[in-house]
């Protein structure tokens, strides 16, 4: 049945239900009664699980194929959405960047500098750095200042700030035609890259840590997993501190 192979395909990609419920901005119970057979997810849910799983819909539906089926090895440099998952290191955060062909794993790794001041380095999963970020903050009269500053092979160092201006915080972002575009119903901000669509950033309480970050087509992947990296720290400057994952 349906639910058994949606069961086994996550298991297949070393997938936690939660980590599946975070991918789809679903909750785990929704993915449990998928596996279980106590309904199905919507088309729009089925492609992206179709996709997180490297396959066709038709594949993903085929209960009876079995669930061995061999990852593209032609994968996609676009991102449609990205996950942080915090761990029990304090130091260390997983992200499943989604993408057109699959689910591609990267990890954020503290390193402290010789100054003492921590910076992230971000690597996909063969071990490659695909970019850092450098986190500084700037107390003054009670308010802190942070700007992280990104940077990656092939692009312009980017910044991300969180500043004040006539006592309101203001967040900033500039360095690759970048900018950020705010909400008035404040579910969170948008990301344009020389005036285009680039990210969009929501406050989501379905995911574990309170962000859900979906880009446009075809945006670069380093680029876009580094800058949403970058953003989500700054806002979680001011949103209670994620969970730790069990």
């Amino acid at each position: 049945m349906l639910g058994e192979r949606l069961a086994e395909l996550r298991r297949h990609q070393g997938l936690s239900q939660q980590e599946v419920a975070n991918l789809l901005g679903v909750t785990r119970q929704t993915v449990s009664n998928w596996e279980c057979n106590q309904g199905a997810p919507t088309l729009d849910k089925a492609a992206e699980l179709a996709r997180a799983y490297h396959m066709s819909l038709d594949e993903l539906a085929d209960v009876e194929s079995v669930a061995t089926t061999t990852p593209s090895t032609d994968i996609a440099n676009s991102v449609s959405r990205l996950v942080l998952q915090p761990t029990r290191d304090s130091s260390l955060t997983r992200i499943f960047a989604l993408t057109k062909s699959g689910t591609i794993a990267y990890e954020a790794q503290n390193s402290k500098t010789p100054l003492g001041s921590r910076d992230l380095i971000i690597r996909d999963g063969s071990g490659r750095k695909s970019g850092s970020l450098a986190q500084r903050t700037t107390p003054f009269m009670g308010f802190d200042m942070v700007r992280i500053t990104v940077r990656v092979d092939g692009f312009d160092k980017v910044e991300a700030v969180r500043d004040m201006e006539q006592f309101s915080i203001l967040y900033r972002l500039h360095g690759e035609g970048l900018s950020l575009a705010s909400r008035d119903d404040e579910t969170g901000c948008d990301v344009l890259r020389n005036g285009t669509p680039f990210a969009s950033i929501d406050i989501n309480e379905a995911v574990e840590d309170g962000f859900a970050t979906t880009f446009a087509d075809d945006v670069p992947m380093d680029l876009a997993v580094c800058v949403a990296m970058a953003l989500v720290l700054l806002l979680r400057v001011d949103r209670p501190k994620p969970k730790v994952s069990q």
